[in-house]
Formats: structure tokens, sequence, C-alpha cells
């Protein structure tokens, strides 16, 4: 699962104006490696998490053996009203997906925003520090530092500067390390369909009868001063917009000095996606291979089990209703065939019994003028019985409402407007317009490789809580296939 500081790090950034993923050559096969390299969980983990304030977020987690302690700071507040922070409300495809689509729309970051995030680990008494500041529109410089007593010279210092060009066509970013004094430059470059200005870009009808995608070239060289080497490598990457009418795939190839070449490839269908990954040594027989899918399920919000819950009922009651006039017809017929003589006349037995005029009026089939006489002059002798009084009305039973609990009082008998539907973990108000017809409850994620290694993983979420359930099981050694099940679990307010 990714972590909540990286979800909030991403949400600070487009609330700048973009996102820089696109553009950036180190995140070319960001979908496959998201898909065929996810983590799972080793033992339990606890991480609360809470935004403080509009700019500043906290986190901290407990495992096993380790912990850590995080936090965030943006001189940026988040504003947009439709982002929430609460593990309950964060939409599950925006934390846990892993096919990621390309934005159409140009990054217009704000000049002036700034980032700081710092991260303790415990016992290992392990210093990670981020510093970003965007000081143009299309420059932004980051700053990245580790500090442990078990590196060499104590700790890492990495500087990155990007340049994101404002039309889309490119991005460039270069580095800088302390550890073996790397520099790098490395870059991407869109040589088809641009990103464009506006959110929306029309379409005409060409447009979306093509594959609507986009294809980007780009690569990356550094050189280490104090070992004396360096590297290189080319890579390309094709992949679906968000306007394509089919279904969405992504692709990639990627070769460097070394002679190893790597194909990538994600297709998403529905609810299921999936990737596969192969490469390869030009000057070696050694070769690799990886397939990877993820499965989301599905559920129907509360308003709409509600409303078919209610419709189902109707329909109970509605054929207990027929049953129940079938059964009245029945009885009827019976009664009649056993209280009238062949030619019309009521039996003795029936005027002894002093039966019901209402009732005998009611069971008479009235086919003729004769007989209606005759039953009329026979029933008259007959002293009628005042009619029986109708039951009272039972009052309608309903189950206290959610908001009633809440504030410990009884619902208003009197009240007959329509069943209001209340949310049981947060005690709101939900209307079945306002929801989507299926939302997602949880994500099921499968990897499988060359060395005969499974890794099973299942995200989701339970009332408030986030959780990750994941094993990894090696088929080769079937006596002990099991290397551990871990569970991963988040709360986020």
């Amino acid at each position: 699962m990714r972590d909540f500081i990286d979800y909030l790090q991403e949400a600070f950034i487009n609330a700048s104006g973009g996102n820089t993923y696109d553009n950036s050559y180190s995140n070319l096969d960001l979908t496959s490696r998201s898909l065929l390299h996810f983590h799972t969980p080793s033992g339990s983990r606890i991480t609360l998490s809470s935004v403080v304030g509009p700019r500043f977020g906290t986190s901290y987690s407990i495992g096993n053996k380790d912990g850590w302690i995080s936090y965030l700071y943006s001189n940026r507040p988040l504003t947009d009203p439709d982002f929430t922070t609460s593990s309950e409300r964060i939409p599950l495809r925006d934390l846990l997906r892993c096919y990621r689509s390309l934005s159409t729309r140009a990054v217009n970051h704000a000049v002036g925003h700034n980032l700081v995030y710092g991260r303790l680990y415990l016992p290992q008494n392990r210093l990670e520090a981020l510093v970003a500041s965007r000081v143009k529109r299309q420059v932004n410089l980051t700053l990245r530092a580790v500090s442990q007593g078990t590196l060499r010279h104590g700790g890492t210092l990495l500087g990155l500067a990007q340049w994101d060009d404002p039309k889309g066509r490119f991005g460039l970013e270069t580095l800088a390390s302390s550890d073996g004094g790397v520099l790098g430059l490395r870059g991407l470059w869109n040589a088809t369909n641009p990103v464009s200005p506006t959110e929306t870009p029309e379409l005409t009808a060409e447009d979306k009868e093509r594959v609507n995608g986009r294809f980007s070239v780009g690569g990356e060289i550094y050189y280490g001063l104090l070992n004396k080497s360096g590297g290189m490598s080319l890579g390309g990457r094709f992949q679906t917009l968000p306007s394509h009418a089919g279904t969405p795939l992504t692709a990639t190839v990627t070769f460097n000095l070394l002679g190893h070449m790597s194909a990538t490839y994600a297709v998403m269908a529905g609810d299921c996606t999936l990737a596969s990954m192969f490469g390869f040594n030009v000057y070696s027989y050694e070769s690799e291979w990886a397939v990877g899918m993820e499965l989301w399920r599905k559920r129907r919000p509360l308003a709409a089990t509600a409303a078919i819950e209610a419709e189902e009922q109707a329909e109970e009651e509605l054929a207990a209703a027929n049953e129940s006039r079938l059964a009245e017809a029945a009885l009827a017929e019976a009664f009649w065939t056993n209280a009238v003589d062949v030619d019309g006349s009521v039996k003795d037995e029936v005027v002894r019994n002093e039966a019901d005029p209402a009732t005998m009026a009611a069971f008479s089939p009235l086919e003729s003028a004769d007989t209606e006489t005759l039953t009329t002059t026979t029933i008259s002798t007959i002293t009628p019985s005042p009619p029986a009084s109708p039951p009272p009305d039972l009052p309608e039973y309903r189950e206290r409402s959610f908001q009633a609990k809440l504030e410990w009082r009884l619902d208003d008998d009197s009240d007959n407007t329509p069943k209001v539907l209340y949310d049981p973990t947060t005690g709101e108000k939900i209307t079945q317009a306002d929801e989507p017809d299926e939302y997602s409850a949880g994500v099921l994620k499968c990897r499988f490789d060359q060395h005969m290694r499974l890794g099973l993983l299942y995200e989701g979420r339970y009332k408030s809580l986030l959780f990750s359930l994941g094993t990894d099981i090696d088929l080769k050694k079937l006596e002990a296939p099991f290397r551990g099940v871990g569970l991963a679990v988040q709360f986020s307010s």
C-alpha cells in the first residue's frame, strides 16, 4: 500500500498546478513496476496519520521491531473541496491504483511553492529529509538527504533540478550525488500528442476513431567522478490517453549500455489490469520474465442497496396481497356452494345459524333478477346483526435512525417523511443521487516471475481502516513455500 505521506506529497504537488510524473524519464515504466514489483507487508504494522492543518501532516508507524515518525509541511494549502485525507473517505483507486493514466493538461505550477518532508526510523536512527522549491514555473529544485551511522561518510546527499516545458513537449532532469560523486542528465520528449493547455481538448470524429495515444522517447547518462565509471540507457513508451475510446494500454522498452533490454506491456480491461515483462542481455544467455495482475472488487453503495431491498419488500407485499385475495375468492365460492340449493334458495341450516345478511349479500352471485328477488325475500326474515367495526390502525414499526441513536433520542412517530439513510461509519446523510452505481471496495494483486515466486496481496478498507494483507510463496520449496504473512493497517484523519 502506498504510504499516506507519499499520497499527501502528491496532493500538494497537484495543488501547486500539476504533476511531474508524465514527463519524467525515471517514471517511464511506472505502471508496470507497480504491477510487477509491489511490496508485500512482513509481520504486522500499524500506521496512524493526521493532517493537522491545510499545510501540515504527520504520520506514525509501529511494526514488529521498528517504526518511524514522519512529517510534511507545505506553504501552499490544500484548498480542493473534493480532496479528503480521511481513511474512510479516500477513494481507493487514487491510493491503491497501479495503472496510471497520462494527463492531457499542461502543468502550470505556482512560483514559490515550498515543500519540506522528514522521516526518522527507530531504532535504526536513520533520518531522511527532503526539501523542494518551485523557483520558477518551469524549474523545480529538490534536495534529498539520508543520515545514518552505517553509511559511508555518515550519509548521502542528492540534488535534483527539473525543467518542465510549459507546452508539455519535454522534461529535463539533472542530478548530482555525494555518493561516488555521480553527475547525471536525463530527459523525456513527447513525440506525438503533447499535452493541451485546456482541461478537456475537443476531439473531432476522426480523432475518436483512431488510436489516441502518446509516444515518448527518452534517455539518461551519468558518470561517477570517484570510481571513474558511467552508464547510459535509452527508452520509449506508448500509452493511450484518457480520451481513447478503446482499451487503455501501455507499452515500454528500455536498453542500457551493458546490453540489457527490457520490454513491458500493461492493459486495463474494466476492473482488471494485466502486465507482463520480458528482459534479456544481448551478451549472455540470461533472461527474466514476470507477469502481474490486479483485480478490483466492486460493491453497491448503501443507498442503492437500501433501494433494492425496499423494492424487493414491496414486491413481496404485493405477492402476499394477491394470495390473500385469491384465498378470499376461494372461500366465497365454497360458502356459496354450501349455502344455496340448486333452485337458488338458501338452505334451512344457514337460516337457523342466523348468517350475517351483509355476508350473504356479499357472497350472492346475483346471476338473474329472479334469483336476486328470491334471495332478498328469504334473507329479509333474518334479524340483521350490526356490522363489525374495522380493526384499529396499528402504528407502523420503524427502526430508529442512526442519527437519532447518535443524539440519544427517539424518532418522531408523527413524522411521515421518507426514510433517511445514514452512513454507519460517519453518521452523515446518504442519498442515492449522490453516490455512483458501484464503488471500489478492494483490490487483489498477484505477480509471478521466472524464479517460481508468487506474490499475493489484497488491499481494501474495513469501515475507517485501510489494510493490506499479503504473502510471498516460493514454489521451488514446497516443503516450506510460505515466507510469511504480513498485515499492515493504516488510519488517517
